[in-house]
């Protein structure tokens, strides 16, 4: 991803799991430069990851990214921007390009939207590949992992089918179906 694309992008900090929007690139602040934090005190944005976070590795010569502060944040007292380190943030979300390919949405959906059956069928034939491969196995077994394929049963309600109004209460509902799915029901109205 170049620069000018990585405007706008969301991301996520795996270290918080908050997002925030990318509003711009600082080159001349690097993880070693110094900030005041919100108690008044001075620390480099390396040793404020490792006292918080407990972060180690993380590499001196990359730029800063810039997110405005949002709203909650400016009522929390954050006043300045935020700075966040690329390595400890992952993009969020798809493209405008993505979007566009229909044939790689439908499958991308195919993976989303999967029923219960399908999901489990999917995470035995996982399981069984990582009991199989030898490589894997072996790793595995150097730090006494297993995987077992028995799975928790749990007793639940089935609930009827959500009703979700559209525009005016007086409109007629719009019924999800039975994975409680509404995105073609919802599409193009209000």
């Amino acid at each position: 991803m170049c620069k000018n694309e990585l405007i706008g992008t969301i991301v996520m900090t795996h270290y918080n799991r908050r997002t925030y929007k990318i509003d711009g690139i600082d080159f001349a602040t690097s993880p070693t430069a110094v900030f005041r934090q919100q108690d008044g005190v001075m620390t480099s944005y390396i040793d404020y990851y490792l006292g918080k976070y407990n972060i180690h590795n993380i590499h001196e010569a990359q730029p800063m990214l810039v997110s405005n502060p949002k709203k909650k944040d400016k009522n929390k007292g954050v006043t300045g921007d935020i700075y966040l380190i690329p390595s400890l943030c992952n993009p969020t979300g798809l493209t405008d390009e993505v979007r566009k390919n229909f044939t790689l949405m439908r499958k991308l959906s195919e993976h989303l939207h999967m029923g219960p059956d399908k999901r489990k069928k999917k995470l035995d034939e996982f399981i069984n590949k990582i009991k199989n491969t030898v490589a894997v196995k072996e790793e595995f077994d150097k730090w006494n992992v297993d995987f077992t394929a028995d799975y928790v049963t749990a007793a639940a309600r089935k609930y009827p089918l959500e009703r979700i109004f559209m525009g005016p209460m007086n409109s007629d509902p719009v019924l999800g179906d039975k994975n409680a799915d509404w995105s073609r029901q919802l599409k193009g109205k209000q």
